[in-house]
């Protein structure tokens, strides 16, 4: 065992066997005296904070490698060990840096590093895996000394993953580092309704990660299992959704509620799903966010009654405007208007298949508060009941705004 303090109080490193090939020549004259490193079996733990040895650590298990040093080159052959749960395997050739002074007290650098390590870590072991563990194969090449040079590839291979509630037969990523530019070559989720393909790119010292991605796994439970918002659990889907996006997300902006630091264009379309114990027969919609401001357009929604079509156009200084076109049965809206006095209003109707329902809605006011929003319209309808009086036709315009 190897410990990290003169009271032999904490491991730093359990090994069961390690093997050195030493040039004794090189030793004598005090220069770089190791040819071979071979390491079997070892257990290395180190805490986040070097500072604080009882607080949260890092813990390596089943570390094992065969590296090679001739003259100033550090040439890995293979290492393998386990973090998190996940297996990861290195190889690859380095220049070994420069002689320097090393100082007791660890940099602001080094805590952000293995804070980083342990968050991620800790986002990993969320995951339950019930396949084979999870392997990611990387390789290095570079010089220690100059980090800009330092090229990266990594490869990560998962099956039957599963978070919260959201099960995935399949998880691919194929990552390059070539400074100073990161690729997420490709991203690939499959489940069980379909597959995600994604990519993204990253300029160290830029302002954003740009990325795109196509989807027709199981979207609404993926994003379940990630973000925790009650708005998921109002719908539900018979098939999963279809999505295309593209952006940009501006990693120095702070995100700020009702302006996201991200800008975005694609569209979604869905088959059947459900919302508040209303079936409706398809969705789909075009829309682009853009941190403050966000449109929608070609919104049609299907319905067994009939359909509805809309487009809306939000931003942070006029807040919401809206036109829609609805031929539909006005009931399946009732349930989804806060306002009461226009809820017991379309409660006075009564529609059947006979019936014939078509309204033109134009509208306005601020996000957050829809009991608030004016809106007019018009209405064309036949064949109904209202308070069971019977109507053959009627025609009218309406407005509705915070003095109802």
């Amino acid at each position: 065992s190897i410990f990290e303090d003169e009271d032999h109080k904490n491991v730093l490193a359990t090994i069961n066997n390690i093997t050195l090939d030493i040039d004794l020549a090189r030793l004598v004259r005090k220069e770089q005296f190791l040819n071979t490193i071979d390491l079997r079996d070892a257990d290395i733990s180190f805490p986040i904070d070097p500072t604080k040895p009882q607080g949260r650590r890092i813990d390596i298990k089943n570390f094992g490698a065969r590296i090679q040093m001739p003259d100033d080159t550090i040439d890995i052959q293979k290492a393998e060990f386990e973090i998190g749960g996940l297996i990861v395997s290195l190889r690859g050739s380095l220049q070994q840096p420069s002689p320097k002074i090393e100082d007791d007290e660890p940099s602001p650098d080094t805590r952000k590093q293995r804070q980083f390590i342990a968050d991620l870590i800790g986002q990993i072991e969320k995951f339950y895996v019930t396949g084979a563990k999870p392997r990611l194969e990387v390789e290095v090449f570079g010089d220690l000394d100059i980090p800009s040079e330092i090229e990266l590839k990594c490869q990560l291979r998962a099956t039957e993953v599963t978070r919260n509630n959201y099960s995935c037969d399949r998880l691919e990523a194929d990552i390059e580092f070539k400074y100073p530019l990161i690729t997420l070559d490709r991203l690939l989720i499959t489940d069980t309704h379909g597959e995600l393909y994604g990519h993204a790119e990253h300029s160290i010292g830029g302002d954003s990660v740009t990325f795109d991605f196509e989807s027709s796994v199981d979207s609404h439970t993926l994003l379940r299992s990630i973000l925790d918002t009650p708005a998921f659990g109002e719908v539900v889907f018979f098939d999963p959704p279809r999505v295309q996006v593209e952006g940009e997300y501006f990693i120095r902006e702070k995100p700020e509620v009702g302006r996201p630091p991200i800008r975005v264009f694609g569209n979604a379309a869905c088959g059947k799903f459900k919302s508040r114990s209303e079936v409706f027969e398809g969705f789909h919609a075009d829309f682009s966010i853009d941190r403050e401001k966000f449109f929608f357009r070609n919104v049609l929604l299907e319905h067994k009654t009939g359909t509805a079509e809309a487009k809306l156009l939000y931003n942070r200084e006029d807040g919401m405007r809206y036109s829609a076109t609805v031929d539909l049965s006005p009931k399946i809206f009732s349930m989804f208007i806060d306002n009461d006095v226009a809820t017991k209003m379309i409660d006075r109707f009564d529609f059947n298949r006979q019936s014939n329902f078509f309204v033109k809605l134009d509208g306005r006011g601020p996000a957050r508060d829809r009991k608030t929003w004016h809106t007019v319209g018009k209405v064309n309808a036949s064949n109904f009941r209202y308070n069971e009086i019977p109507v053959q036709s009627v025609q009218t315009k309406f407005t509705v705004d915070e003095q109802i």
